[in-house]
C-alpha cells in the first residue's frame, strides 16, 4: 500500500474574488434599460437551455440549470417587528426557463395550497400575495402595443401595501415531489416516511428531505423545517444509481431579492423592472481528478472517526433570511431520532462520477463530492484519550490501494469553505503518482452559471 501525506504535494492556491456573496441579502443587479419599465418578473441566466431530462449539467467546469428546472423561493414582507425584519409569507415553486421564471406552485404560511400551475383546481385558498399577469390585464395596461414574448413571466403584486422580499434556494421539495420520488422508486406512493428507500434522490438510504415552512423547528411526521434553520443534508454514498441526481440533491443554491434594483422598496407601486436573480453555491464541492481510471467502486473519502467519535457534520442549518448556514444538528449516533443519528458522517463518503475533462491534453476521469462546510474541529476529531484522527481519501488502480493521509493536516484544508471548489488532482509520474491541489471560489459566469475560475 502505498501512502502519501499531505504536506507533500505540489500545493497551487488559487484564490479568486467572490461575488454576490455577502452576509446579507443583496439587491439584484440593474436590468437592462429597455426592460426596466416592465412589469416585474425575475431572470436567471444561464448557458443550457434545452430539455434536459436532469436539473443541473455537471460537465466539470460548470453548474447550469436545464429547461423546468424548479427552484424555490420564501416570499416576506418587511417586518420591523418581526426577527430579522421579515415575515414569512409563503413557499413558492418556480421553474426555470431561458427568458425567466414561472410561477409553479404557491403555499401560503399554513403550508396551504394556493395556486398550482398545472392543478389549478386544487387550490382552495384565495391568493392576496402574488400572481401572474392575465391577458386582460395585460391589454388594459398596453393597449395599442405590439404582444410581448416576455409578458408569460410578467408578476403581479397584489398586497398594495406591503414591502415584498424574495429568497430563491434550491433544490425545491414539497409533499408533491417527495411523493413523486418515492412512487418512481418503490412503485407506490401511500407511505414517503423516512425508512430505507432505494431511490436515488431526495429519500434515500438515511437521507432526509425536508420542505420549507413557517414552524419553529423541523418536523419528521409533516416533513416541514424553519425558513430560518432548514436542515441541508447532502447524501453520503453517490456513487449507486444515478450519481447525477444524487448531486443535483445534494447541492444547495441561495439567492435574495429585497429591494428594486433603484434600491427602492420592491412593492407594488415600485414594481417594474426585469430583475436577474444569482444564486451562489452555498456547499462544499470536491472534485477527484484521476489520469488513470481508479477501479470501479474504489474511490472512497474517509470522515473522521476516531473510535466511533463521528466529527464531520452532515446535517447543518440554513438561514434562508440571512443567507449562511446558522448551527448543526445535535448528534447522537444511535437515536432513534433520524435527525441526530444522521447529523454526522458515519460511513465512508462515496463520491459520484461526472463527466471527464481534458486539462494540458490530458483526460482525467473524474468524481464529485458534495459536502456542508466543515471547520478544524469537524476534520480533526479526538477519542476519548485525546489521540487525533484526520479524514484520509482512498483509490486503487490496477488493483493497487494509494491512500492520502491526514488531509486536515495540511494547513490549506483545515477547512473546508461554503461556496469554494477544491479539486485535487492525481496525475501518473513513473511509478509515482503526483498529487496537486486547486481551491478555488466558485465564481458567477452569467449569473447562475457557476463557472470555476482558471
Amino acid at each position: 500500500m502505498m501512502k502519501f501525506e499531505l504536506r507533500h504535494i505540489i500545493l497551487i492556491l488559487i484564490l479568486a474574488i467572490m461575488t454576490g456573496c455577502t452576509d446579507t441579502p443583496v439587491p439584484a443587479v440593474a436590468p437592462s434599460p429597455d426592460r426596466a419599465a416592465r412589469p416585474l418578473s425575475f431572470t436567471l441566466s444561464s448557458a443550457t437551455v434545452e430539455p434536459a431530462s436532469r436539473s443541473l449539467v455537471y460537465d466539470g467546469l460548470n453548474t447550469s440549470f436545464t429547461e423546468g428546472t424548479m427552484i424555490g423561493c420564501v416570499i416576506a414582507f418587511k417586518d420591523a417587528e418581526a426577527d430579522g425584519g421579515y415575515a414569512y409569507q409563503a413557499n413558492s415553486c418556480w421553474t426555470w426557463h431561458p427568458d425567466g421564471l414561472l410561477l409553479h406552485k404557491l403555499y401560503d404560511a399554513d403550508n396551504s395550497l394556493v395556486y398550482h400551475a398545472v392543478k389549478p383546481d386544487e387550490a382552495t385558498i384565495e391568493n392576496t400575495l402574488i400572481r401572474h399577469f392575465t391577458a386582460e390585464e395585460l391589454a388594459e395596461q398596453q393597449p395599442d402595443a405590439e404582444p410581448d414574448p416576455h409578458a408569460l413571466y410578467y408578476i403581479k403584486l397584489l398586497n398594495e401595501t406591503a414591502d415584498y422580499a424574495f429568497f430563491f434556494y434550491y433544490p425545491y421539495v414539497d409533499a408533491e415531489v417527495l411523493t413523486t420520488a418515492v412512487a418512481k422508486a418503490n412503485g407506490k406512493s401511500d407511505d414517503y416516511g423516512y425508512t430505507l428507500y432505494q431511490w436515488t434522490g431526495l429519500a434515500v438510504e438515511n437521507t432526509l428531505a425536508f420542505y420549507v415552512g413557517n414552524n419553529s423547528e423541523a418536523d419528521l411526521t409533516t416533513k416541514l423545517a424553519p425558513w430560518t434553520q432548514y436542515p441541508v443534508i447532502p447524501l453520503d454514498d453517490f456513487s449507486k444509481g444515478t450519481g447525477q441526481e444524487r448531486l443535483e440533491n445534494s447541492d444547495f443554491m441561495y439567492g435574495a431579492v429585497t429591494e428594486m434594483p433603484n434600491e427602492q422598496p420592491l412593492n407594488a407601486e415600485n414594481a417594474k423592472s426585469e430583475i436577474p436573480v444569482t444564486l451562489q453555491k452555498q456547499m462544499v464541492t470536491m472534485d477527484f481528478l484521476f489520469s488513470e481510471t481508479p477501479d470501479e467502486g474504489s474511490v472512497i473519502f474517509k470522515p473522521t472517526s476516531a473510535n466511533n467519535n463521528h466529527s464531520m457534520v452532515r446535517i447543518r442549518y440554513f438561514n434562508m433570511l440571512t443567507g449562511k448556514f446558522d448551527g448543526e444538528a445535535p448528534y447522537e449516533q444511535y437515536s432513534s431520532d433520524q435527525l441526530k443519528s444522521n447529523a454526522r458522517y458515519n460511513k465512508d463518503i462515496y463520491p459520484g462520477k461526472i463527466d471527464p475533462v481534458i486539462e494540458d491534453k490530458v483526460k482525467y476521469t473524474v468524481y464529485r463530492v458534495i459536502l456542508t462546510p466543515q471547520s478544524a474541529s469537524d476534520l480533526i476529531g479526538k477519542d476519548w484519550e485525546g489521540k487525533e484522527s484526520s479524514c484520509d481519501f482512498t483509490f486503487k488502480t490496477n488493483g493497487v490501494q494509494h491512500t492520502l493521509k491526514h488531509i486536515a493536516r495540511n494547513p490549506l484544508l483545515t477547512e473546508l469553505k461554503g461556496g469554494y471548489y477544491y479539486r485535487l488532482r492525481f496525475s501518473k509520474t513513473g511509478d509515482d503518482t503526483g498529487w496537486h491541489l486547486t481551491i478555488d471560489d466558485w465564481k458567477e459566469g452569467g449569473n447562475t452559471t457557476l463557472t470555476r475560475p482558471d
